[in-house]
């Protein structure tokens, strides 16, 4: 383009990107004196013992936007701690300066640390800098799976105006490894292309369940006609959790409500399938309220189940774990507001005379396991301070282990993990009861053999927030489950007692699709 302007445009345009460069490098000596106060500030907190200390100091520092405050923030992002790594990444995104994100944008595309570029890749998807799409679609193709995955859904977040995005998420639609299938599949829905539409079918009848499981979710986002009859195909061949995500999308898109009838879907679609349209949400939301009116037997038509409900929740799941808090808070009793009539008459239904958090858990487990199908596999972790497990894995439920997870469980108290009145036994590591649940024994890390759990449905009993492990904080607890649960794909089911962890432990169910459900006050 440089080569057809004529010596005046090309002088001109010289000209204008010199000036823009003595701008910027004006712009970082006016705030250099800034820069060097807030660094100078941050030295006294850079070494603190308290994480919390380092995090703020990190947040306050991060407040600067300049070239040395940046190259500061680079040096954290490999920190041991994952509380001061997540600190030193959102510090990034709030560094704007041109010499900073270029940094950023040269250790991405050339760094030899890969730990490092892929904290800097999370830079990247969460403020989406244009100058960096370039990048981001040759990682894309990278021979390193960690840095193709993390670039996959990195580009997930751009927009699509030009079709860019949505064509480097359909060319890796096509990868050997399902995970990053699986992060393209993700992303789609979001650019809104009809061309999405055919791939997001097509998907649904990939070799791996858990891409399987979010095309199922990428259809029911983009709601289109074509989806309904291989939607009702797949409800026809699958089996145990994926029922219940096929289910949910029919529903969700027909409210015909037949549930897990498959031969009820049939019928129902031989006779409309040449007049059907989806409906948009606002008429869906109206019909399903005319149809629980007019229909009291609305729940008795979702057949399929082949258990008791836990704790309410009903799943056809067949591969299940059971998460549960022991530490010394779970042998207290349930708080019910006795002036609540409705309340106590459910839990008592439920629970009987039983009012022990422990007691509750394990009694309501025991039940279940007892009348596990024997196509079914499961295993139970408890965690306080520390984490055990029953099995080392899933084991099917046949009648042996049923009966010997029944007497394992019949011995289940707060001093099962770590015995009252050591100094872990008060303590809930949820962080590392999740990574044990996904197969994340020590953190992180996305290595292709990682987040592979046989387990697609979890359940987490608890009745407090973390307060030991490498994460304690919710918000972060959060992040990371979702962060993980993107490659794991589970249905997180969550029960907890009472109302002091509720924000956490609903929104780990919400974000995976799970229900929450708590127990008293």
């Amino acid at each position: 383009m440089i080569k057809r302007m004529n010596a005046a445009t090309r002088l001109a345009a010289g000209t204008f990107v010199i000036c823009l460069c003595m701008a910027v490098a004006a712009a970082q000596e006016v705030g250099k004196p800034a820069a060097e106060a807030a660094l100078k500030a941050f030295a006294g907190y850079a070494a603190h013992q308290n994480v919390h200390v380092r995090r703020a100091a990190l947040d306050e520092l991060a407040a600067t936007d300049h070239e040395l405050v940046c190259m500061e923030l680079l040096r954290h992002v490999k920190d041991p701690l994952p509380e001061i790594r997540s600190a030193a990444v959102q510090g990034l995104t709030r560094q704007h300066n041109g010499p900073g994100s270029d940094e950023i944008l040269r250790r991405v595309w050339r760094g030899r640390d890969e730990a490092e570029r892929l904290e800097l890749l999370k830079v990247l998807k969460a403020v989406h800098p244009p100058k960096a799409r370039t990048v981001l679609e040759e990682l894309a193709r990278s021979t390193h799976f960690n840095l193709r995955l993390a670039a996959i859904e990195a580009l997930g977040t751009y927009p699509d105006d030009d079709g860019r995005t949505t064509g480097a998420l359909l060319a890796a639609l096509n990868d050997k490894e399902p995970l990053v299938r699986l992060a393209a599949l993700d992303a789609l829905p979001r650019t809104q292309h009809k061309e999405c539409v055919d791939a997001l079918v097509r998907m649904l009848k990939d070799s791996d369940w858990r891409v399987r499981a979010s095309a199922v979710w990428g259809v029911r986002a983009m709601r289109p006609n074509a989806a309904i009859a291989p939607l009702i195909a797949l409800l026809d061949v699958e089996q145990g959790r994926l029922v219940d995500d096929v289910v949910a999308a029919l529903e969700d898109l027909t409210v015909a409500g037949h549930g897990g009838d498959i031969v009820a879907w049939k019928t129902w679609w031989k006779r409309v399938s040449d007049r059907f349209v989806v409906p948009t949400k606002a008429e869906i939301e109206a019909l399903r309220k005319k149809e629980e009116a007019n229909s009291a037997s609305y729940a008795k038509r979702d057949t399929g189940y082949d258990r008791r409900p836990y704790h309410g929740i009903r799943t056809r799941s067949r591969n299940m774990l059971f998460v549960i808090d022991c530490s010394t808070s779970m042998a207290e009793t349930v708080v019910l507001d006795e002036r609540d009539i409705k309340n106590l008459d459910e839990f008592r239904k439920r629970y009987g005379t039983m009012r022990t958090k422990i007691d509750i858990a394990r009694e309501e487990l025991i039940q279940l396991v007892a009348e596990l199908p024997a196509h079914a596999k499961f295993n139970i972790i408890t965690f306080n301070a520390t984490v055990d497990t029953w099995k080392k894995g899933l084991v099917p439920a046949d009648e042996g282990s049923r009966n010997a997870a029944i007497r394992w469980l019949s011995r289940l108290t707060t001093a099962s993990v770590v015995p009252v009145g050591t100094s872990g036994a008060g303590r809930t590591n949820t962080y590392e009861a999740m990574n044990a649940a996904f197969g994340l024994m020590t953190g992180g890390t996305a290595e292709k053999a990682t987040f592979k759990t046989d387990a697609d449905t979890m359940f987490l009993l608890t009745d407090g927030n973390p307060t030991t492990g490498a994460i304690t904080e919710p918000k972060l607890l959060i992040e990371h489950v979702a962060e993980v649960n993107r490659k794991a794909k589970m249905v997180i089911h969550t029960i907890g007692f009472g109302a002091s962890n509720r924000p956490l432990i609903e929104a780990l169910a919400r974000d995976s699709g799970g229900q929450y459900v708590s127990i008293g006050g």
